[in-house]
């Protein structure tokens, strides 16, 4: 009884998955009754034992095996050595109870979890696709960019598919980064137009100027973009965000009925809207 068991060669052993541990556990061997008992040994060697090769590595992930089985040998080494005996397993097996071993079901679901994003609809990327056709009044997008200010929701997922379906490039800008940062990257892109998730990053990329002239002057295409597409849900109306963004281009005082020219004129639209708006430049918008 005080033989001493080397700590390396057992969890060498363990995570192998050897013959000779299937044996450990279902021969008449001193710790059998402890250790299945405690840890759950018992599905442990069944999911071993099956497997010529040690299915122990399909079913319980390796490195949540060998960190619970180096922790629980430590607790047992009670005198330090490297090496653990018959009494110190003992000992330790009458005053604590070890939670068992993950389930190799509930390991492998953890392993497998799928992502949080889905797979974009078609029909989503269609409708996206379509908008943006009918708003160039042209059947491609060739050589055009759109920003996309992008977080991180299907719907711009979707809506990068969209812009590739139509022939363009999808930049995507981080809606969190500060106004200069947004401004070099819309206009490194020189993007188009737009994709927004909310009429608060709406108003944010127009901060300023914001990206009112990102890349204006003698090279590309002069901003401010063509038109703005909020793709998150809202209960406004393009118009209705448009106006709360500042660009409109006219402010009109409610008592005189005068009207000014203030800041530029982007139309603004939501998803829904795309299926009927006027191609860019006609007059309604």
């Amino acid at each position: 009884r005080d033989m001493a068991v080397p700590l390396l060669p057992l969890l060498l052993l363990a995570a192998a998955a050897s013959p000779a541990f299937c044996f450990l556990t279902s021969s008449p061997f001193p710790l059998r009754n402890a250790l299945q008992k405690q840890i759950g040994v018992a599905r442990l060697h069944r999911a071993m034992c099956k497997s010529e090769v040690g299915s122990i590595r399909a079913s319980i992930d390796r490195r949540t095996f060998m960190a619970a089985a180096g922790a629980l040998f430590t607790q047992i080494d009670a005198d330090g050595d490297g090496s653990v005996t018959y009494e110190e397993f003992d000992d330790f097996f009458a005053q604590v109870s070890v939670p068992s071993l993950p389930s190799p079901a509930s390991s492998k679901s953890a392993s497998q979890k799928p992502k949080s994003s889905s797979i974009p609809k078609k029909d989503v990327v269609d409708k996206l696709a379509n908008g943006l056709l009918r708003l160039s009044n042209q059947a491609s997008y060739d050589g055009k960019s759109i920003g996309l200010f992008s977080d991180g929701t299907d719907i711009f997922a979707a809506a990068e598919l969209a812009v590739k379906q139509v022939g363009g490039t999808a930049v995507i800008i981080d809606p969190k980064s500060d106004i200069d940062d947004i401004r070099a990257t819309y206009g490194a892109g020189e993007c188009f137009a737009a994709f927004v998730p909310g009429v608060d990053v709406l108003k944010r990329t127009m901060e300023g100027r914001g990206i009112e002239c990102a890349h204006c002057g003698y090279y590309g295409d002069g901003a401010p973009p063509k038109f703005f597409v909020v793709l998150g849900k809202t209960s406004k109306t393009g118009a209705e965000m448009q106006k709360e963004a500042d660009l409109s281009g006219r402010v009109c005082d409610a008592k005189t009925g005068a009207c000014f020219q203030v800041g530029i004129n982007v139309p603004v639209y939501t998803v829904d809207e795309l299926a009927a708006a006027p191609p860019i430049g006609s007059p309604s918008r």
